[in-house]
C-alpha cells in the first residue's frame, strides 16, 4: 500500500487520537488480562557478597566467575592437514585487479547569510529526500561554565528544550511529535547546539518551535528536579564504569584543577547539588545572543524559505554582547608518567595514552591527522592490528587528534583484557617509537588512498553536510576547504611524514592512564620505564 504524505500526516494524526483516547481502565484491563499472574521469569542482580537483597526464592544462576590472575588467551586452531581444492575458474585470484578511476569528490554548493540581529547563516540544498536537518549553534558551550560549579551548561541543554512560555513539555513533544520532526540541544566544550530534523515541508514550523524554545523558554521547575536527578544518577553511574573514570582523569591530567576542561562537562555530585534555576537564566541570559549564533541548514529547502522561516528570529531575538571564557592552558610533562586508578577483581584495565597536541587551526593538523591515520586512525591501523587482531586483547584499539580551538589532546585509547594490560602498554609505546623511524612509499601511498577515497563518500547525508558546515564555520575554512586538505594529503612527501611524526608523536612525553585491578597489573607497570606508577584515587 502507497500512502502520500497527506494520507500518512492523517494516519499518524488518527494514530495519535486513539492514544490519547486510552483510559486507566484500558490500561487495567490489558494489565489484568496480559500480565497479572501470567508465567514469567525474573532476574535478581546484587551487589557481591550482598545475597540478603535477591528477590524471594530466587535460585543461583550458576554463572562462573573468571579468576583474572589465571585467564588465557584464546588459541587460534592450526589448520589441519586437509588439502582445500580450488573451484575450476578462467580468473587469476592470486592477482590483484588493477584500481578503478578515483572517484571525484563533488563539492555541495553552500550559500550564506547573514541576517539583521548578527546571525551567520550556511545553508546546502540537497534534492535528494524531501528532510532537513538544522542546527542553531551558539559558541560557548561548556567553556563559559566556571570551575567552582561545573555543569551549568549541560543542565540548561537539558531543560530548556522541555517546554516553552505557552507550551506544557507534553504539548511541545505532542506538536513536534505530529510533525514527525525531532528537536535536541547539548552542550558541547566549545558550543550550545539546538538541534532538527524535520520534513521540508514542515520546516517553517519546526523553525517556528525552535524559535519558541531559543526565545520563550518555560524553565519548568519539575523538569528541572527531574534533569538534576538525571545528570546526578548519571555521574554516580560513571564513576562505577572503568571507561568513564579513565577519562575523566585523562582530561583532568591534560587541562588541570584551573580550567573548565578538566571536569566533568555534566559536573560533578556536588556542582549538581548546588546549581538553581537562578544559575541556568544566568547562564541563558548571559550566553544566548544572536552575536554568537550561527544557523546551519542542509537539505531540500532553498536558500529562499530558510531565511523566510528564519525571519521571526530575526526580527525578535535581540543582540547583545557575549564574553567567551578564557582558561590558561596548563604545560605538558616533560617525562611521561603512569596513572592508575584502582579498580579491584577488574577483569579489564582501560588504557588512555597522551598530550595536548594543537588546535584545529594550526597548520599542521592537517598534515597531524594524515600521520595518525596508519598508527591509529582506522581499523586497519597498526596499533587495532597488533591488540586485536594478532593478540585478541581488545574489541579495537585507536588514536586520534582531537578537533578544538582550545589546544586540544592526541591520544590512544583501548580496553584490554587485564592479565594483558603490561603488554598492551608496552606494544602501544614501542610502536609510536617505531613509527618515528618513518614509513616506507607503499605505507605513504596507502595513507592517501584511504584518506583521499573516502571523502566521496563523506557527505551523503543532511546530518554529513551540517557537520562540513560545522567545521567550515567554526575554525573560518573556505567553502572549499576539504579540496584543500586533499591537496595536502596528496603533497606529503616521506619526509614530511616524519617531521610531523617526530613532533607530534611523542611517546616518552604522554601522559598514561590506566584503569583496572591494582593488586595484579600496577607492580608489573614499573617495568615500562617511566618509574614507579602513580597510584591514584577516582
Amino acid at each position: 500500500m502507497k500512502l502520500n504524505y497527506d494520507e500518512l500526516y492523517e494516519k499518524l494524526t488518527q494514530e495519535r487520537s486513539k492514544e490519547k483516547a486510552v483510559t486507566l481502565n484500558d490500561v487495567k484491563m490489558v494489565y489484568d488480562k496480559y500480565i497479572k499472574n501470567k508465567p514469567h521469569i525474573v532476574t535478581s542482580f546484587v551487589p557481591k557478597g550482598k545475597t540478603g537483597m535477591i528477590a524471594d526464592n530466587s535460585v543461583p544462576a550458576g554463572v562462573k566467575e573468571e579468576n583474572i590472575s589465571e585467564a588465557s588467551r584464546v588459541e587460534i586452531a592450526s589448520a589441519g592437514v586437509d588439502k582445500i581444492v580450488k573451484s575450476p575458474t578462467t580468473i587469476n585470484r592470486t592477482v590483484e585487479p588493477p584500481a578503478g578511476k578515483s572517484p571525484e569528490l563533488t563539492h555541495p554548493t553552500i550559500w550564506k547569510a547573514t541576517l539583521a540581529n548578527g546571525i551567520r547563516v550556511y545553508g546546502i540544498q540537497n534534492k535528494e529526500l524531501p528532510l532537513v536537518e538544522l542546527s542553531v549553534v551558539l559558541d560557548g558551550g561548556v567553556l563559559q561554565d566556571k570551575t567552582n560549579l561545573p555543569g551549568v551548561a549541560g543542565m540548561v541543554a537539558s531543560v530548556l528544550p522541555q517546554g516553552t512560555k505557552n507550551l506544557t513539555p507534553e504539548e511541545l513533544e505532542e506538536q513536534t511529535e505530529l510533525l514527525g520532526s525531532n528537536i535536541n540541544m547539548s552542550a558541547g566544550r566549545e558550543e550550545m547546539t539546538i538541534s532538527a530534523s524535520t520534513l521540508s515541508r514542515n520546516f517553517y514550523k519546526t523553525a517556528g518551535l525552535l524559535k519558541e524554545i531559543i526565545l520563550e523558554p518555560r524553565w519548568d521547575t519539575a523538569e528541572f528536579a527531574m534533569a538534576k536527578n538525571r545528570t546526578k544518577n548519571s555521574i554516580i553511574q560513571a564513576e562505577a564504569q572503568p571507561r568513564s573514570v579513565a577519562s575523566m582523569l585523562f582530561n583532568k591530567l591534560l587541562y588541570g584543577a584551573d580550567h573548565i576542561f578538566g571536569y566533568n562537562p555534566r559536573g560533578t555530585r556536588e556542582s549538581i547539588g548546588k546549581i538553581s534555576m537562578s544559575d541556568l537564566k544566568n547562564y541563558y541570559d548571559t550566553n544566548f545572543s544572536p552575536d554568537v549564533a550561527k544557523i546551519l541548514v542542509a537539505g531540500n529547502v532553498s536558500k529562499e524559505q530558510v531565511l523566510a522561516a528564519l525571519k521571526p528570529l530575526e526580527t525578535e531575538w535581540k543582540p547583545k554582547e557575549v564574553k567567551l571564557n578564557s582558561y590558561p592552558i596548563p604545560p605538558n610533562p616533560d617525562r611521561s608518567q603512569i596513572y592508575f586508578v584502582d579498580i579491584p577483581g577488574s577483569r579489564q584495565s582501560v588504557i588512555y595514552i597522551g598530550y595536548l597536541a594543537l588546535t584545529r587551526n594550526d597548520p599542521d593538523y592537517v598534515k597531524a591527522d594524515f600521520v595518525n591515520y596508519r598508527i591509529g586512525g582506522a581499523f586497519t591501523s597498526i596499533l587495532n592490528q597488533i591488540l586485536r587482531e594478532e593478540k585478541g586483547f581488545t574489541y579495537g584499539a585507536s588514536s586520534n587528534f582531537q578537533e578544538m580551538k582550545v589546544k586540544a589532546p592526541f591520544f590512544a585509547a583501548t580496553s584490554v583484557r587485564s592479565d594483558a594490560t603490561f603488554e598492551s602498554i608496552k606494544i602501544i609505546k614501542d610502536e609510536m617509537e617505531k613509527y618515528r623511524n618513518g614509513v616506507d612509499d607503499k605505507d605513504l601511498q596507502f595513507i592517501k588512498n584511504c584518506m583521499i577515497l573516502s571523502n566521496a563518500l563523506r557527505f551523503e547525508t543532511n546530518g554529513s553536510l551540517v557537520g562540513m558546515l560545522s567545521t567550515m564555520s567554526k575554525y573560518g575554512l573556505p567553502d572549499d576547504y576539504i579540496r584543500e586538505e586533499e591537496n595536502v594529503i596528496k603533497n606529503m612527501t616521506i619526509q614530511e611524514h616524519k617531521a610531523i611524526t617526530d613532533k607530534y608523536i611523542v611517546p616518552d612525553k604522554m601522559y598514561y592512564v590506566i584503569v583496572g585491578d591494582a593488586a595484579t597489573q600496577l607492580k608489573p607497570l614499573e617495568k615500562i620505564g617511566f618509574g614507579k606508577p602513580m597510584l591514584v584515587k577516582p
